[in-house]
């Protein structure tokens, strides 16, 4: 039983923690495309 949660467990944490990434690289190219504009 806990071996067919913990991968589904982890693939959420994985899906969470490459979205936020993903969030987080997109703030950082605003920011600089930003920067270079002023």
């Amino acid at each position: 039983m806990s071996e067919e949660v913990q991968p589904i467990t982890d693939g959420a944490a994985l899906k969470s923690i490459g979205g936020t990434f993903s969030t987080f690289r997109i703030s950082l190219c605003e920011i600089i495309f930003y920067n270079d504009q002023t």
